[in-house]
């Protein structure tokens, strides 16, 4: 048992002894009883006779009942409850006219506290969640009492509905939310799984001028969405499963024409929208509507087909993307991910493989750093990469109709340091010229079964020092005079496929280089590495898939002076490991499907120790 479950045990054991007994106990042993006790569920002070009460109650984090004496503790100041597990507020806890901080208030079904008494506790002031707003009853008596406006220091407030299968008349969860309309100091306002078909006035009314966050959790009733635009100070803007609603437009901007629209608006993300078609996006006053965004995310609101905003002059990061593929082009990780939305007429796609209506250079994205692409559909053929003239890492994935990279201006990828295409088994053409990346540092072609060439003027990537070229069957060499040659003498890091034994490069030209990751797949290699293959720098060495090899070349072994690191995987054939060869250096050996080394070598598969002994000495030795 650990330190803190004994300590818990013993305070467990104390309380119960006390219930025995009556006795005066301090402030300071209370407070220390309690701050253990992290898993309390019920706390009841029946029978005590405290000489000092402590001013707060924290981290009862699995609490679900509150004693039914708790009104009697006149000088509680502060009640914070972490967790859902309360029930209920215990009856006349109103009664705690010295509370200043309560955290949760959890309306009462039966014989717990109704709405009415949260009107009561004037002095409570931060932040406040109201839950279980499905058990007010009597809307009429609540209305009547309830004042939640006179609670003028309550800047957090979160109003929230537990999701059942009642079936309940949607005029009750308008009426409390109405009446539970805030001060207008208030910061924060989340509402979560709203009852009502409408919302009241006061929620997007302009007259909460600090609010500046809005979150709306499923709110699955409503068609429309309240007017936010008119909030001076918004800054960030959730919404979440408003599942009715199909059009956001002129309801959402509000008819103010005294204040630009979403003047400081930084954040604004839409998820789980399903019934989501248009967004009318105020294209008439783009100048003016979200000049401050800098993070948009649409996220699994499949029917939407446009349109996005064109001019976000400040945004850095736009998430679009859904879990099943559809016509969702992804544009994304933006410091995360960017999609973009499929065009409403397909038919406006170019047969030259543009980008779709939303993405046409009407839309400029300058800050974008980020820009991942995946799962897109047919619509998505090419991407012209001037539009995106500050892009800092590309990654394209699982695309299967992508075909293309393209670019007009020579200076659009002059900030690009990583590019990755992976699973996209159209792809065939990087721009004319090569790629003129002068900062590309990390590059990755994965595959992409058609892709016959790699860029031209690969040494004029000086940056580069990982590259990655993996299951790509038709790559060739360029022919003599179209950019053949060796890699760019930075490189450190090669993981790289039999595509190796065609494109005639000759690492030893790589002074930098200590990571090699080798597949063979098809290749009808024997032996290797041959001799002069392989520069000395090497540390790392993996050998995975050579279907035909047969042993290790002695000779090529012996240049490898740095090596460290040797793992072999998957060689069904390879019989020796031609061990008196392996340089001093190395201190780890790992080998996997390799049915005939493991035989050989292992001295449990051999029953005896003598290729054993050959290579333990080798501090860090692993079949599998």
């Amino acid at each position: 048992m650990g330190a803190d479950a004994r300590k818990e045990q013993d305070c467990s054991s104390c309380f119960r002894s006390l219930r025995s007994s009556e006795i005066s106990i301090s402030k300071e042993v209370v407070q220390n009883l309690l701050s253990m006790l992290i898993s309390l569920r019920a706390l009841s002070f029946c029978g005590l006779h405290m000489t000092e009460l402590s001013d707060s109650i924290e981290n009862c984090y699995e609490l679900e009942a509150l004693s039914k004496n708790m009104h009697h503790l006149m000088n509680l100041r502060h009640l914070i409850i972490s967790g859902d597990s309360l029930v209920e507020m215990p009856s006349q806890i109103s009664n705690l006219r010295n509370l200043q901080t309560l955290t949760t208030f959890v309306v009462g079904k039966d014989s717990g506290a109704k709405l009415e008494e949260l009107a009561k506790l004037q002095s409570v002031h931060g932040k406040l969640s109201i839950k279980k707003l499905e058990n007010v009853v009597n809307v009429t008596k609540a209305t009547n009492q309830v004042n939640v406006p006179e609670k003028n220091q309550l800047e957090k407030l979160s109003m929230e509905w537990i999701v059942n299968d009642v079936i309940v008349d949607p005029k009750h969860g308008e009426f409390v939310l109405e009446m539970l309309s805030p001060n207008t100091v208030l910061k924060q306002l989340i509402i979560r799984n709203y009852r009502g078909s409408k919302f009241p006035n006061w929620v997007g009314n302009d007259s909460f001028s600090n609010l500046a966050e809005v979150s709306l959790y499923g709110c699955k009733h409503c068609s429309y969405l309240p007017p936010f635009r008119q909030l001076p100070l918004l800054k960030h803007l959730y919404i979440s499963r408003a599942t009715l609603v199909v059009t956001v437009g002129a309801e959402f901007y509000g008819n103010s024409s005294l204040r630009k629209p979403f003047a400081s608006l930084e954040t604004l993300c839409f998820y789980g929208m399903s019934s989501w078609e248009k967004w009318h996006s105020m294209q008439t006053e783009e100048a003016a509507t979200c000049g401050k965004l800098i993070t948009l995310e649409i996220i699994n609101c499949y029917k939407l087909i446009g349109d996005l905003p064109r001019l976000l002059p400040s945004l850095t990061y736009i998430k679009i993307e859904g879990d099943k593929e559809n016509e969702i082009l992804a544009l994304g990780e933006l410091k995360v991910i960017v999609h973009a939305i499929k065009p409403s007429n397909p038919s406006s796609i170019s047969t030259s493989g543009c980008l779709p209506t939303t993405l046409t250079p009407v839309y400029h994205y300058p800050p974008l750093q980020v820009l991942r692409l995946w799962n897109c559909g047919s619509s998505f053929r090419s991407l012209h990469m001037d539009l995106f003239p500050n892009l800092k890492t590309l990654r394209i994935q699982s695309s299967h109709y992508f075909e293309a990279l393209s670019m007009s201006n020579v200076k659009s990828l002059e900030q690009l340091s990583s590019l990755f295409i992976e699973h996209c088994s159209s792809f065939v053409s990087f721009p004319n010229g090569g790629l003129l990346a002068p900062k590309l540092s990390e590059f990755i072609i994965r595959d992409c079964p058609k892709l016959k060439w790699l860029p031209k003027k690969m040494t004029s990537l000086s940056s580069l020092v990982s590259l990655t070229i993996k299951d790509c069957p038709l790559i060739e060499p360029f022919p003599k005079g179209e950019g053949e040659g060796n890699l760019p003498i930075s490189l450190c890091t090669l993981d790289i496929s039999d595509v190796f034994f065609r494109m005639r490069w000759n690492c030893q030209t790589l002074p930098h280089l200590t990571s090699l990751v080798i597949s063979g797949n098809n290749e009808d290699v024997e032996s290797y590495p041959e001799e002069g293959l392989l520069p000395t720098t090497i540390t790392y060495l993996y050998i995975d898939g050579f279907s035909k090899l047969k042993g290790l070349d002695k000779n090529g072994l012996r240049q490898l002076i740095s090596l460290q690191t040797l793992e072999i995987y998957n060689c069904p054939k390879l019989q020796t490991l031609s061990e008196d060869w392996f340089p001093t250096s190395l201190t780890s050996l790992w080998i996997a499907k390799c049915p005939l080394l493991k035989k050989k070598y292992n001295k449990e598969e051999s029953g005896n120790e003598e290729y054993w002994t050959k290579i333990s000495h080798i501090p860090n030795v692993k079949f599998e």
